[in-house]
C-alpha cells in the first residue's frame, strides 16, 4: 500500500513539475505587453498539456466600443487553418481505402483539364497538400464566381484549372495557395457525394462535440458571440473577403478556443472512431521542403505536412498552421512528442509580426530554454505600408476620354471585370471588389487596397484611340498583369 501512495506521489509530482514550465504570471504579463507592441485590441491564448487546459485568458478587448472581451467561445475566422480538416477528411477516405494520395488525380477525376497535359498525368493529391504544384495563390479564380457558377462554387475553381499556368515546374518549390485545397475539397466531394461542409459536421465537428464550429458566413455575422475584426484600430466588414465562404475547404470554416481545444486533444491522442492515429501522424509530418523560415538559433529547416508547417524547435517537433484574415488572426500549435498545444487568436489582422505568433515562440522558448527570448525586440517592425503609387509622377493625361475605358473586360479563367463611369472616376466591379480608381499615367490606373497591403494596377491597352483590352495585377501580384479582353 505504501509502495503504492509513493508511486502515484511520484506521478503527481512529476506532472505538477511538468506543468509548472507555463508559469501563469510571466505570461499573463508577457501578453499584455504583446498586446500592446503589436497594437492588437484583443486576443486569446489557450495552452493544453496532458489533453489538459493549463492556461486560458483573454486579453484586451473582443469590441473598444463596449468594452467586452473575448471568450473560449467567441466565434472566430479560422481561414486556413481550415486546410487541416480538408486533409483529415481525405484521410479517411486513405484510410477505407477509398482513394490513394500517390494516384493521379486523372483516376478520380478523368475531366481534369490542366495546361499541362504532363501535369495532368502526374498531379496527385499530395502535390496539392503539401503546395508543390507550381501554382501562385491565383484567388482570383473564386473572387469573381458569377451567379451561376456560385451554385456549385468548387467545379467552377475546377473547371478553371487548365487557365492556370505555373510559375515554378511542379515538386521544385514551395508556392502557397488556396485553390489546391479547393480542387481537394471537389474531389472529396466527387467521390463521397456529399457536399464538403456536411461530410466536415459529420465525420470531424459532431464526433467530437465542436459545437460553436461551422462554415456559415451570414451565421457568423449575425451571432452575438463573435469576434469583431480590427485593422490598424478600425473596425473592419467581413464582407470584403465573403469570396473565400463560397468555396470550400481552405478557409471557410469559424470556430472557438474551445472547440480548438478538442480538435487539438483529437491530434494529440487520436480517436480510431474517426481516424487512426498512424494516419494522423501522416498529416503532422513534414512532406516537403519550404526552406528556413526563422533566422534565429533553434529553429531547424521548415517543412510541410498536410496543411501544416512542421519544424523541430531545439529538440521538440513543432506543427503549427496560422489563419489571416481581414482583422483576425489563429494560430494552433502542437507539440505531439511533448502532449502539448496551443491555441491562440486575435483580433487584429494581417500583420507582419502578429501577436499570435510572438506569443507562441515566447512559450515554446518557456518549454525549452532557460530564459525567454524577447520576440518583441527580434521581431519588432517599424513597417508601415505605403504603396509605391502613393506619390503620383508628372502625369500624362488619358489618352482618350474616360467613357472610352468603359465596358466588361473578360478572361475565360479569371472571370469578368465591369468599368464605369461614378462621379467623374473610373469604377471597378469585379466579384466582391467594387472600388473607384485613381488615375496613375497615361492610361494606366492604380486601387490602392490599403487593408490588405496592397496596390493594384489597371492598364488599358488603347489602339489608335481604341480601348481593347485591360491589363491589371489584381489577379495575382507575383506574376506579369493578366489581360482581360473588352467585350
Amino acid at each position: 500500500m505504501a509502495k503504492h501512495y509513493y508511486i502515484v506521489l511520484l506521478f503527481l509530482l512529476l506532472r505538477t513539475v511538468g506543468l509548472a514550465q507555463f508559469d501563469a504570471m510571466i505570461i499573463d504579463s508577457l501578453g499584455q505587453v504583446t498586446l500592446d507592441k503589436t497594437a492588437t485590441n484583443g486576443a486569446y491564448i489557450s495552452i493544453m498539456q496532458n489533453k489538459q487546459v493549463v492556461y486560458s485568458k483573454a486579453f484586451g478587448y473582443n469590441d473598444t466600443t463596449t468594452q467586452t472581451i473575448l471568450t473560449d467561445s467567441t466565434l472566430f475566422p479560422i481561414s486556413s487553418n481550415t486546410k487541416a480538416f480538408n486533409s483529415i477528411l481525405l484521410s479517411q477516405l486513405a484510410e477505407d481505402k477509398l482513394l490513394d494520395f500517390e494516384e493521379p488525380l486523372f483516376y478520380y477525376l478523368p475531366e481534369i483539364n490542366l495546361s499541362s497535359e504532363f501535369m495532368e498525368n502526374e498531379l496527385n493529391l499530395i502535390d496539392l497538400l503539401t503546395h508543390r504544384w507550381g501554382i501562385p495563390r491565383y484567388d482570383f479564380t473564386y473572387y469573381v464566381l458569377d451567379s451561376v457558377e456560385k451554385k456549385a462554387p468548387n467545379r467552377a475553381v475546377f473547371n478553371k484549372l487548365k487557365y492556370l499556368e505555373t510559375t515554378s515546374s511542379s515538386r521544385t518549390k514551395f508556392s502557397y495557395g488556396n485553390n489546391q485545397y479547393i480542387v481537394a475539397a471537389y474531389l472529396l466531394e466527387q467521390l463521397t457525394k456529399q457536399k464538403w461542409e456536411q461530410r466536415l459536421l459529420e465525420k470531424i465537428l459532431t464526433p467530437l462535440g465542436m459545437d460553436d464550429t461551422h462554415c456559415d458566413l451570414e451565421l457568423y455575422k449575425k451571432t452575438a458571440s463573435r469576434s469583431i475584426g480590427y485593422q490598424q484600430k478600425k473596425a473592419v466588414n467581413m464582407d470584403m473577403v465573403a469570396p473565400m465562404y463560397d468555396v470550400s475547404g481552405m478557409g471557410n470554416m469559424f470556430s472557438s478556443i474551445r472547440d480548438l481545444q478538442q480538435w487539438s486533444r483529437f491530434l494529440l491522442e487520436g480517436d480510431t472512431n474517426i481516424l487512426s492515429k498512424d494516419w494522423i501522424d501522416f498529416n503532422l509530418q513534414g512532406h516537403f521542403v519550404v526552406g528556413f523560415e526563422e533566422s534565429e538559433p533553434g529553429f531547424s529547416n521548415l517543412e510541410y505536412g498536410l496543411g501544416w508547417y512542421v519544424y523541430d524547435y531545439y529538440g521538440s517537433k513543432v506543427v503549427l498552421h496560422h489563419g489571416d484574415n481581414i482583422g483576425h488572426q489563429t494560430l494552433l500549435v502542437i507539440l505531439p512528442d511533448d502532449d502539448i498545444a496551443f491555441q491562440l487568436m486575435a483580433n487584429e489582422g494581417m500583420v507582419s509580426n502578429s501577436f499570435c505568433f510572438r506569443m507562441a515562440f515566447s512559450l515554446l522558448d518557456m518549454l525549452k530554454l532557460d530564459n525567454i527570448n524577447d520576440w518583441n525586440e527580434i521581431r519588432a517592425t517599424d513597417y508601415v505600408y505605403e504603396s509605391e503609387f502613393s506619390d503620383l509622377p508628372n502625369k500624362v493625361l488619358p489618352t482618350v476620354d474616360l467613357t472610352e475605358y468603359t465596358g466588361v473586360y473578360q478572361h475565360e479563367g479569371f472571370g469578368t471585370i465591369k468599368v464605369s463611369l461614378k462621379n467623374g472616376a473610373l469604377y471597378v466591379e469585379s466579384g466582391a471588389f467594387k472600388d473607384t480608381l485613381t488615375h496613375f499615367n497615361e492610361d494606366m490606373f492604380v486601387f490602392n487596397a490599403v487593408e490588405f497591403q496592397e496596390a493594384y494596377t489597371f492598364r488599358f491597352k488603347v489602339t489608335e484611340k481604341e480601348v481593347i483590352g485591360l491589363e491589371t495585377s489584381m489577379v495575382e501580384l507575383s506574376i506579369d498583369p493578366v489581360l482581360f479582353e473588352k467585350q
